[in-house]
Formats: structure tokens, sequence, C-alpha cells
């Protein structure tokens, strides 16, 4: 090789070595995966806690946080002084009379409930044993029966039968029991007959009088029915 072409190939060199360097500055980097860029936005994107908000959000603020407090602590003062006003309403009544002390015990209000509730059916039940039994049947006998009593006491009082259902239990005791059943009243004497002649109008107005101790024997339907037909004129001092 001449002296000549060795000059021109060491002075190419030396461009293309260039044009090579600016080529690669020319060139962008790749991006490169140091994982900063990737956590810098999820801390972004997630906040503190995950919940979406950046630190220092409004659930965080103090004045929130004290606002709810408060709110909390007027709600039970609230309370306490509700429960303050219903308990001197119920001293002042108990001491004026208003507000009885026993009926202030829910207790013994359902234990009153229920005695009064139980008064009450006896009383119907006596009632219509009395009304059933007429004449012919010791009432008292029949609810001093424990057994009768025992029966009629587990009947419905409000049942529309009732009053028949007592009457067929009085008729089942006195059929086990007759007696229970009444002796039947003596029929009053007949007044004697009167001697003599009749001074009367001939109508007979004073035949088949009453005298005042045969009034007084008779049952009050009885003295009625002696009124009516004018049997006791003479003692009522008719005519």
């Amino acid at each position: 090789m001449s002296t000549a072409q060795l000059a021109t190939e060491q002075t190419a060199a030396p461009e293309t070595a260039d044009v090579d360097s600016e080529t690669a500055l020319d060139t962008p980097d790749a991006p490169q995966s140091t994982g900063q860029g990737s956590v810098g936005v999820d801390a972004t994107e997630g906040g503190e806690g995950g919940t979406g908000e950046p630190k220092g959000s409004q659930a965080e603020d103090p004045r929130l946080r004290s606002a709810r407090n408060d709110a909390a602590d007027y709600r039970t003062r609230a309370s306490k002084a509700e429960t303050d006003l219903t308990e001197f309403k119920n001293q002042v009544g108990k001491l004026f009379g208003f507000v009885s002390e026993e009926a202030s015990d829910p207790k013994k209000l359902t234990t009153q409930l229920k005695s009064a509730v139980d008064d009450a059916n006896e009383a119907r039940i006596e009632l219509a044993v009395f009304r059933a039994a007429g004449k012919d049947i010791d009432a008292d006998a029949l609810l001093d029966s424990r057994t009768f009593a025992a029966t009629v006491s587990k009947l419905d009082v409000t049942a529309d039968d009732f009053t028949a259902q007592v009457a067929t239990e009085i008729a089942k005791a006195v059929e086990k029991n007759p007696k229970f059943r009444l002796a039947p009243m003596a029929e009053p004497p007949k007044p004697p007959k009167r001697s003599g002649a009749d001074t009367g109008s001939g109508r007979g107005e004073n035949s088949g009088q009453l005298t005042y101790a045969q009034y007084q024997a008779l049952s009050p339907s009885e003295r009625v029915k002696a009124v009516k037909e004018g049997r006791a004129n003479q003692i009522l001092g008719r005519k």
C-alpha cells in the first residue's frame, strides 16, 4: 500500500467513528424498569389505607372528629336527662298520691289484673249457677262442693252457650248427688170452711180468704198469686 492510500484511510476512519457516536446520541434510551416509577404511581392512587384519599383527608380532620365526639356526648347527656325527668315525675306523683308505688311495678300490675279477671269470672259463674238452679236446686250447696266448683271454673264465661253449659253441669251434679235437690215446699193449709150463712153479697167474695198467718207462710210468688186471685182481700182490707 502506498503512503498516499494509507493517509486517506486514516483520515476517513475518524469520520466514521464520529458518525456512529452522533447516531448513538440521537437514539432514545430504552425505558429502564427500576421500580421507582410504579411505586410512586401506586402510592398516589392508593392513598393512605387504600381508601383512594390522600393522607390528611377529611376523615382524619381533627375538627370533624371532635364534632362527632361532641354529638355522641350530647346524645348520652340527653338520654340521661330524660331518664332523670321520668324518675322525678314518678317521685312527685308518689308524693302527692297521683302515682301508686304498686302500680309502677309491672309484675304487680299483671298480678292485680289477673286477680281482677279471676274475681269477675267467679262472680259470673256464681250468678249463672243461681239463675240456672231455680227453686228446686240448692245453689249454695253446689257452690260449696269442690268438685262442682272446679268443674264450672273451667267453663268459658265468654261462650255464647255459657248458661246452657252451667245448667248441664248442675243437672249432672244433682243426678250424682240428689242431696243438692231441695225438698218441695209444703202447700199451705187450706182455710177452714166457714160455718153459718154467708153474709156477703151472695157472690162469695169472702170465701177462700187467707189468714195473716197463712199469707206469711206463702212464698213471694205465691203471695202475688193470692193477691191477684183475691184470696188476700180480707187481710189487705179490700172489699
